[in-house]
Protein backbone atom coordinates (compact mmCIF):
# COMPACT_ATOMS: atom_id res chain seq x y z
CA UNK A 1 0.00 0.00 0.00
CA UNK A 2 1.11 3.44 -0.88
CA UNK A 3 2.04 5.60 2.00
CA UNK A 4 0.55 8.95 1.81
CA UNK A 5 2.54 12.30 2.89
CA UNK A 6 0.53 14.83 5.20
CA UNK A 7 1.47 18.59 5.26
CA UNK A 8 -0.14 20.96 8.09
CA UNK A 9 -0.80 24.20 5.89
CA UNK A 10 -0.41 27.29 8.78
CA UNK A 11 -1.36 30.84 8.10
CA UNK A 12 -3.55 33.85 8.54
CA UNK A 13 -6.03 34.41 6.55
CA UNK A 14 -4.35 37.06 4.74
CA UNK A 15 -2.32 34.81 2.85
CA UNK A 16 -5.48 32.93 1.59
CA UNK A 17 -4.44 32.93 -1.89
CA UNK A 18 -0.98 31.64 -0.95
CA UNK A 19 -2.56 28.50 0.50
CA UNK A 20 -4.74 28.07 -2.32
CA UNK A 21 -1.48 28.42 -4.69
CA UNK A 22 0.42 25.88 -2.31
CA UNK A 23 -2.25 22.98 -3.01
CA UNK A 24 -2.39 23.73 -6.74
CA UNK A 25 1.34 23.50 -6.89
CA UNK A 26 1.29 20.59 -4.63
CA UNK A 27 -1.31 18.92 -7.27
CA UNK A 28 1.55 20.03 -10.05
CA UNK A 29 4.54 18.30 -8.35
CA UNK A 30 1.75 15.15 -8.19
CA UNK A 31 1.67 14.52 -11.79
CA UNK A 32 5.84 14.88 -11.67
CA UNK A 33 6.42 12.64 -8.64
CA UNK A 34 5.36 9.20 -6.98
CA UNK A 35 3.79 9.49 -3.72
CA UNK A 36 0.17 10.30 -2.05
CA UNK A 37 0.26 14.17 -0.58
CA UNK A 38 -2.35 14.98 1.41
CA UNK A 39 -2.38 19.10 2.29
CA UNK A 40 -4.50 19.50 5.58
CA UNK A 41 -5.46 23.54 5.62
CA UNK A 42 -8.61 24.27 7.93
CA UNK A 43 -10.55 25.14 5.20
CA UNK A 44 -10.74 21.80 4.00
CA UNK A 45 -10.74 19.67 7.25
CA UNK A 46 -13.39 20.43 9.63
CA UNK A 47 -16.75 21.50 8.84
CA UNK A 48 -17.78 24.45 10.97
CA UNK A 49 -20.41 22.41 13.02
CA UNK A 50 -20.73 23.27 16.51
CA UNK A 51 -18.21 21.35 18.84
CA UNK A 52 -18.14 20.53 22.64
CA UNK A 53 -14.48 21.74 22.52
CA UNK A 54 -13.05 25.01 20.38
CA UNK A 55 -12.55 24.15 16.45
CA UNK A 56 -8.90 25.28 16.63
CA UNK A 57 -8.49 21.81 19.06
CA UNK A 58 -9.81 19.17 16.65
CA UNK A 59 -7.26 21.16 14.13
CA UNK A 60 -4.01 20.78 17.02
CA UNK A 61 -5.40 17.30 17.24
CA UNK A 62 -4.54 16.56 13.41
CA UNK A 63 -0.69 18.60 13.60
CA UNK A 64 1.21 15.70 15.42
CA UNK A 65 0.08 12.88 13.10
CA UNK A 66 1.69 15.14 9.88
CA UNK A 67 4.80 14.28 8.49
CA UNK A 68 5.44 18.10 7.18
CA UNK A 69 3.88 21.07 9.22
CA UNK A 70 4.56 24.11 6.65
CA UNK A 71 3.93 27.48 8.04
CA UNK A 72 3.16 30.87 5.75
CA UNK A 73 3.71 34.51 7.20
CA UNK A 74 3.40 37.99 5.78
CA UNK A 75 2.18 40.79 8.05
CA UNK A 76 1.49 39.54 11.24
CA UNK A 77 1.22 36.02 13.20
CA UNK A 78 -2.09 34.65 14.36
CA UNK A 79 -2.70 33.19 17.59
CA UNK A 80 -3.89 30.54 16.01
CA UNK A 81 -1.22 29.88 13.90
CA UNK A 82 1.30 30.32 16.19
CA UNK A 83 -0.57 27.71 18.56
CA UNK A 84 -0.61 25.32 15.79
CA UNK A 85 3.03 26.15 15.06
CA UNK A 86 3.45 25.28 19.01
CA UNK A 87 2.08 22.19 18.47
CA UNK A 88 4.02 21.10 15.70
CA UNK A 89 7.21 22.03 17.68
CA UNK A 90 6.35 20.16 20.83
CA UNK A 91 5.37 17.28 18.98
CA UNK A 92 8.45 16.92 16.76
CA UNK A 93 10.61 17.25 19.57
CA UNK A 94 8.95 14.17 21.24
CA UNK A 95 8.54 12.23 17.65
CA UNK A 96 11.03 13.85 15.04
CA UNK A 97 7.24 14.74 13.81
CA UNK A 98 6.01 16.75 12.25
CA UNK A 99 9.26 18.33 9.84
CA UNK A 100 8.73 22.19 10.55
CA UNK A 101 9.23 24.27 7.72
CA UNK A 102 8.30 28.16 7.93
CA UNK A 103 8.26 30.37 5.14
CA UNK A 104 8.32 34.46 5.33
CA UNK A 105 6.65 36.68 2.18
CA UNK A 106 8.87 40.09 2.18
CA UNK A 107 7.23 42.20 3.89
CA UNK A 108 8.30 46.78 3.91
CA UNK A 109 9.42 47.13 7.44
CA UNK A 110 6.31 50.02 8.03
CA UNK A 111 4.15 46.75 7.33
CA UNK A 112 5.51 44.22 9.75
CA UNK A 113 3.17 43.82 12.48
CA UNK A 114 4.89 43.36 16.09
CA UNK A 115 3.28 39.91 16.32
CA UNK A 116 5.96 38.92 13.45
CA UNK A 117 8.83 40.58 14.95
CA UNK A 118 8.25 38.67 18.08
CA UNK A 119 7.14 35.46 16.07
CA UNK A 120 10.99 35.85 14.42
CA UNK A 121 12.43 36.39 17.88
CA UNK A 122 11.34 33.25 19.01
CA UNK A 123 12.52 31.25 16.10
CA UNK A 124 15.81 33.02 16.23
CA UNK A 125 15.66 31.88 20.20
CA UNK A 126 14.87 28.21 19.27
CA UNK A 127 17.84 28.20 16.73
CA UNK A 128 15.87 27.96 13.58
CA UNK A 129 16.30 30.52 10.54
CA UNK A 130 13.25 31.63 8.95
CA UNK A 131 13.24 31.25 5.37
CA UNK A 132 11.85 34.23 3.06
CA UNK A 133 10.22 34.56 -0.23
CA UNK A 134 10.05 37.26 -2.73
CA UNK A 135 6.63 35.97 -4.55
CA UNK A 136 4.50 32.81 -4.97
CA UNK A 137 6.88 31.71 -7.87
CA UNK A 138 9.78 31.82 -5.40
CA UNK A 139 7.85 29.87 -2.59
CA UNK A 140 7.06 27.28 -4.99
CA UNK A 141 10.86 27.32 -6.00
CA UNK A 142 12.18 26.95 -2.48
CA UNK A 143 9.14 24.20 -1.38
CA UNK A 144 10.28 22.06 -4.48
CA UNK A 145 13.82 21.75 -3.32
CA UNK A 146 12.67 21.18 0.34
CA UNK A 147 10.17 18.55 -1.20
CA UNK A 148 13.04 16.68 -2.90
CA UNK A 149 15.36 16.68 -0.04
CA UNK A 150 12.45 15.85 2.18
CA UNK A 151 11.62 12.60 -0.45
CA UNK A 152 15.52 12.12 -0.41
CA UNK A 153 15.50 11.25 3.42
CA UNK A 154 12.65 9.30 3.95
CA UNK A 155 11.90 5.66 2.38
CA UNK A 156 8.49 6.12 0.08
CA UNK A 157 6.81 3.53 -1.68
CA UNK A 158 5.99 4.76 -5.09
CA UNK A 159 3.89 3.75 -7.52
CA UNK A 160 5.22 3.95 -11.40
CA UNK A 161 3.13 2.54 -13.24
CA UNK A 162 0.53 5.07 -13.43
CA UNK A 163 -0.45 8.47 -12.50
CA UNK A 164 -3.93 8.07 -10.38
CA UNK A 165 -5.66 11.65 -8.87
CA UNK A 166 -7.58 10.84 -6.30
CA UNK A 167 -9.87 12.95 -4.14
CA UNK A 168 -8.78 16.03 -6.64
CA UNK A 169 -8.81 18.40 -4.13
CA UNK A 170 -6.73 16.46 -0.81
CA UNK A 171 -4.82 13.68 -2.20
CA UNK A 172 -2.87 13.21 -5.54
CA UNK A 173 -0.41 10.20 -6.91
CA UNK A 174 2.57 12.41 -8.00
CA UNK A 175 4.40 9.97 -9.42
CA UNK A 176 8.45 8.41 -9.22
CA UNK A 177 10.81 11.16 -7.74
CA UNK A 178 12.50 12.08 -11.24
CA UNK A 179 15.43 14.84 -9.73
CA UNK A 180 15.41 16.56 -13.78
CA UNK A 181 11.73 17.10 -12.80
CA UNK A 182 12.94 19.62 -9.88
CA UNK A 183 15.64 21.42 -11.95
Amino acid sequence: MQKTITIFLASSEELAQERKDFEYFIYQRCKALGVLIEVIAWENTISNSMSKTRLQDKYNEIIPSCDMFVGLFYTKVGKWTEEEFDIAWKSFHKSDKPKLFTYFKKVKKQDKQDSLQEFLNKLSGLGHFPTVYKNTEDLHLQLRDELERYFNEVEVEVETDKTVVQNADKIYNIGKIDKAEFK
